[in-house]
């Protein structure tokens, strides 16, 4: 209610005055207030990572300047910041904990549950409203995608000590398998409506699936 209209009005008047682009003092500015509102979260026992949240919700809705940080930004955190998240999800990942049979048969009701929630209820879903078999089949592949929300969500929950690090890797495993297995199966069911440059746009929206995903 106070923080977003100043927000705003400073970046409106940052873009109309740089000619519609960021000026790296204004980026500098807006990565500080991102750390700030992160620390402020995280003291407060929430998660840092709703802190980051707030402060995109708070400028979300400004396309200009979302298309400009997307420029400027976005390239040093996907090939900088986004591995170095994996790689430290990686490290906390330990298979070996999944050395039985018992432990593996969870695993695979791990990932038959959390297909069927979100796959399922997708496929439902869409077939309810009308869609063809083939494109509900697409829609619930594009949904079944977890990555990276599932990723933070689930580093969320074993920092805070609800999910034991057995559990933890079993979601891991749960969210690459959902992840990887979207483009060839979009690819497969899409494979009668497939044009020059398709594949592109298929890895595109798999993508966004990802990092959008709930």
């Amino acid at each position: 209610l106070v923080a977003r209209p100043l927000a705003r009005r400073a970046v409106g008047r940052t873009l109309a005055k740089n000619g519609g682009k960021l000026s790296n003092a204004a980026i500098g500015v807006i990565l500080i207030g991102l750390f700030v509102s992160a620390a402020i979260t995280s003291n407060l026992g929430v998660f840092a990572i709703i802190g980051g949240f707030v402060v995109g919700v708070m400028l979300h809705d400004d396309r200009a300047f979302v298309a400009e940080w997307k420029e400027r930004v976005a390239p040093t955190v996907t090939t900088l910041l986004l591995p170095i998240f994996f790689a430290y999800t990686g490290l906390r990942t330990d298979v070996g904990l999944l050395g039985s049979a018992q432990q593996w048969l969870s695993c695979a009701l791990v990932c038959l549950v959390a297909f069927a929630g979100k796959f399922g209820g997708a496929y439902v879903g869409a077939r309810l409203v009308g869609e063809s078999r083939r494109s509900a089949l697409t829609i619930g592949t594009c949904m079944n995608t977890r990555a990276l929300m599932e990723l933070i969500a689930i580093n969320i929950g074993y920092d805070l000590g609800v999910l034991p690090r057995s559990m933890f890797t079993k979601l891991v495993i749960m969210a690459i398998a959902s992840t990887f297995m979207a483009t060839p199966l979009i690819r497969w069911l899409m494979r009668a409506e497939r044009r020059p440059g398709m594949l592109e746009a298929t890895r595109s929206e798999v993508s966004s699936c990802a990092a959008s995903s709930p």
